[in-house]
Order: C-alpha cells, then sequence, then structure tokens
C-alpha cells in the first residue's frame, strides 16, 4: 500500500522534466539566438540612431556645445544610456523568461515531448533553419526602417525647431508695438 501511494505522489509530483522540455524545446528552436540577434539589431539601430543625433545642429546648439568640448564625451555618455535603455525590453533577460512562461502554460508535458520529437527530426530542424532566417531577414528590415525613418523624423524635427525658433525672433514681443 505504501508503494503504491508513493508511486501515485511520484506520477504527480512536478520532476522538472517540464522545464527540461522547454529548455530543449527552446535550444532545438534557436530561441536565445533570435532574441539576441533582435536586441542587438535594437542596440545597432540605436548606435546608429544616437550617431545621428549628434549631427544635427538643435542638439548642439541647445547646449552650446560642439565635439570638442570636454562636456561633449558626458553628453554622449547620457545619449548611450538613453538608446541602450530603450532596447532593454529587448534584451534575452527580459524575453526568454517570456518565452519559457509562454511554452510552459500553452502546452502540455505531452505536447511538449511532441515539439521535441518534431524539433528533432529533419523536417523540425529544416523549420527552425528558415524560422531563423526569416526572423534575422525581419529584424535587419525593421532596423533599417527603423533607423530611416527616424532619421527622417529628425530631419523634420530639426527644420520645424528651426522654423518655430525663426517665427519667434520675428514676432513682436507680447504688449510692444511692432517696429519698436
Amino acid at each position: 500500500m505504501r508503494s503504491v501511494l508513493l508511486v501515485l505522489l511520484l506520477s504527480v509530483a512536478p520532476t522538472g522534466a517540464s522545464a527540461d522540455q522547454i529548455g530543449q524545446i527552446m535550444e532545438l528552436r534557436g530561441d536565445a539566438e533570435i532574441v539576441r540577434k533582435a536586441y542587438e539589431e535594437c542596440i545597432s539601430a540605436a548606435v546608429a540612431l544616437f550617431g545621428d543625433d549628434f549631427t544635427f545642429e538643435y542638439q548642439s546648439n541647445s547646449l552650446g556645445l560642439a565635439p570638442d568640448d570636454p562636456a561633449w564625451k558626458r553628453l554622449a555618455a547620457i545619449y548611450a544610456e538613453y538608446y541602450e535603455g530603450s532596447c532593454n525590453s529587448m534584451s534575452p533577460d527580459a524575453i526568454l523568461p517570456v518565452i519559457r512562461e509562454a511554452y510552459e502554460t500553452r502546452f502540455s508535458d505531452k505536447e511538449r515531448d511532441h515539439l521535441v520529437e518534431f524539433l528533432s527530426s529533419p523536417l523540425g530542424r529544416k523549420l527552425v533553419e528558415v524560422d531563423v532566417e526569416v526572423n534575422k531577414t525581419l529584424n535587419e528590415k525593421w532596423t533599417e526602417d527603423v533607423v530611416r525613418e527616424t532619421r527622417a523624423a529628425n530631419q523634420r524635427l530639426e527644420e520645424r525647431l528651426e522654423e518655430f525658433r525663426r517665427s519667434l525672433e520675428e514676432e513682436p514681443e507680447e504688449g510692444k508695438p511692432s517696429g519698436v
């Protein structure tokens, strides 16, 4: 009787197999690599945009700094922190637990067994290869699009700010007759 009870308890107790299955699935799918590459693309885009920010006159003029100014490096560090922070939500530390939880909550142990079996097969490996290539292409395209669109938006912003600055200079001060 005691043996039967022990067997029953062991059969319903978590054995860690789920975590092992999930780890296998994530490894077979290349999830860590996909997430790492997406994060690197985000950082890469941020670096490109960071460089652009320094080319716009408004950034320099608003603070009265130029690249040869000693404070320029401190300003660069502030921008680097800003852009790196904008990618934190895409970091492997942030994304991989979400993927792991999805596999754990959306698939049963049996389904995860089938996934491991399929992803280990030649067809499953081919699917993963294609998926990795597609994700890489999409990430690269997304990065290029974001950088291009952000550069255009920044340029428009610079032009609008310059127009605004000029219009303020041309407007008479409030309460002051024009031409005085």
